[in-house]
Formats: structure tokens, C-alpha cells, sequence
């Protein structure tokens, strides 16, 4: 005896198991749409432009990050091309195990206007712009002249090295032993523009070293 199958039941029946289907997968896509996204760039995940990424632990950069400020217009001193804030910790650490020499630097500011400033040190009334825990070196802006025998000044040539526009701030001390002998001034630009002559109060009276350093 064979048994027979009601066409219209199963029909029927294949019409609510898909009308089923939609409505799972409708309810699915509602309750992702609902649900709050996530932080964005969490640990593990990718770095995101345009907006602020957090994370729970540090993040590290094996390779090359190049980032040009384009939002604002070239003379807003506001546009922030990479912003990296830190509550109690270090925002930015650049570290370099390369051997002596400005392109193996950690952290590298580059000024390539006239009036450009290559890096910033920003610190309120309590606080420290700038802290440096090693030695200081001013190649451009500092060295060693000397003062020949038997004359009483000589003559520091910047033009090659930054100049001496503004208001420069120009310094200078004895470095040989010379008792009595002392440096009594340094003219910026003088004899002529971009150099500066330092004075001692008397003829030295053998070839005296001075050291010499220029701020702003």
C-alpha cells in the first residue's frame, strides 16, 4: 500500500520554514545594529584615521608611520597631524640603538621654513617644557673660537649656520686660564650681518680659547 503526500501541505509547510529564515535573519541584523560598536582600534585591532583610537595596552610600530596634517589651512597653527595623549605615563617614546649621528635619532624635528619650529616643549605654570637627563648638543649654535695672541677680540662667522636674525641671544666665557683676562661683551651681527665679535678687556697675551653660544 503506498501513502500519499498532500501537495498543498508541503507547500505549505516550505513556505513557513523560509518565512522562519527571513525573520531570524531580520531579528539578527536588528539586534547587531543595536548592539553599541566597539572602542575603536581595541587591543588587536587595526589603527583607525580620522578619529580616536584607545587601547588597554602599548602599542608599537615596527616599521614606517607617515602622517601629513591636510584639515586646516597653511597658516592655522591649530592643525594637529598625529595627537597621542597620556594620563600618568609616556604619550611618546622614540628610542634609537644606532651609533652617533642625527639620522639615527629617536625623535627627529624638522623645520624647513624660515619661521618653522621643528619641535615644541609646552608647560604650564608648574611644569617642565622641556627635560633633558644627558648631555646637550648645539653643533649650529655653539663652539670654540680663539683669540689670537696679542688681540683682544675675534670674530664667530653663522652665516652658514642659521644666521643671526631677531633678537639673538649671544654668550661667551675664557676656557684658557689667563688670570685677569675676561670676555667683557659679544656684539651680535657685527662686523657684519650673520657673525659676531666677542671682546676680552685686554690683548690676550697668548693664543686663549673662548667658548661661545648663541640661544634664540
Amino acid at each position: 500500500m503506498r501513502a500519499t503526500v498532500d501537495t498543498a501541505t508541503v507547500a505549505r509547510s516550505r513556505r513557513s520554514i523560509l518565512a522562519a529564515a527571513a525573520g531570524a535573519a531580520a531579528a539578527s541584523a536588528a539586534a547587531t545594529l543595536a548592539r553599541p560598536i566597539a572602542a575603536a582600534a581595541a587591543d588587536g585591532d587595526p589603527l583607525i584615521l580620522g578619529q580616536s583610537n584607545s587601547a588597554a595596552s602599548a602599542t608599537g610600530l615596527d616599521g614606517r608611520l607617515l602622517v601629513n596634517g591636510q584639515g586646516g589651512s597653511l597658516n592655522d597653527p591649530s592643525e594637529i597631524a598625529l595627537r597621542v595623549t597620556s594620563l600618568h605615563g609616556t604619550a611618546v617614546r622614540g628610542e634609537s640603538s644606532g651609533r652617533r649621528g642625527s639620522s639615527t635619532s629617536g625623535v627627529c624635528g624638522v623645520a624647513n621654513e624660515p619661521f618653522a619650529i621643528g619641535v615644541v616643549a609646552i608647560g604650564d605654570a608648574n611644569g617642565t617644557g622641556l627635560f633633558v637627563r644627558a648631555r646637550v648638543q648645539m653643533p649650529d649654535r655653539s663652539g670654540r673660537a680663539t683669540v689670537l695672541k696679542g688681540k683682544a677680540s675675534v670674530d664667530v662667522d653663522l652665516r652658514a649656520r642659521g644666521h643671526l636674525a631677531g633678537t639673538p641671544l649671544c654668550f661667551a666665557n675664557v676656557m684658557s686660564y689667563r688670570p685677569g683676562t675676561f670676555v667683557t661683551m659679544v656684539r651680535p651681527n657685527y662686523p657684519s650681518g650673520g657673525m659676531m665679535r666677542i671682546y676680552l678687556n685686554r690683548a690676550a697675551s697668548s693664543n686663549t680659547f673662548v667658548a661661545w653660544l648663541v640661544l634664540n
